[in-house]
């Protein structure tokens, strides 16, 4: 069991990876669990193939996605690209991959991009204040909402998607 996995992590979690490569020419199947939320760890994973930390005989179990897929299993947002939908789109010039949607001039929503795909989704009141923000995985699923008071701006409600 260790906190995460990723290719960017300390030194107990290589050390585990190790371990667990090493252990893999005795077992038919190596479990690596963690319980951290990251709705990308098939990328992960695919990094950790890539350079050789990583092998077919190991198994990654999140437990929070265990947990969670039986509470809210099957439960899915999507959303079009910023070209599908009904809006005035205008591509910011700071970031390269923001795109901020109007409707009847009025600042509604912004894309993030990363690497081309959809990453977050900035939903705003009247007032131009954050209200809500979706945090998309690689599949292009809705993976976490985050819930904003309009006054503060601060954090009042999260929730994990599975």
């Amino acid at each position: 069991m260790i906190h995460s996995i990723g290719v960017v992590r300390g030194g107990m979690t290589r050390a585990a990876l190790h371990r667990a490569n090493l252990l893999s020419d005795y077992y038919e199947e190596i479990g690596l669990v963690t319980f951290d939320f990251n709705p990308d760890y098939a990328e992960e994973i695919r990094k950790l193939e890539e350079i050789g930390l990583w092998n077919k005989k190991m198994k990654h179990y999140n437990v929070y996605e265990f947990l969670m897929g039986k509470q809210v299993q099957g439960e899915a947002l999507s959303h079009q690209s910023p070209e599908e939908e009904e809006y005035v789109i205008q591509k910011s010039n700071k970031h390269p991959e923001l795109y901020h949607c109007f409707q009847n001039g009025k600042l509604v929503k912004n894309k993030i991009y990363e690497n081309n795909q959809l990453r977050y989704v900035d939903l705003f009141d009247d007032r131009k204040k954050l209200k809500k923000r979706l945090l998309f995985d690689r599949k292009g699923q809705v993976r976490k909402e985050t819930f904003y008071d309009g006054e503060t701006q601060t954090v009042t409600k999260e929730r994990f998607l599975t």
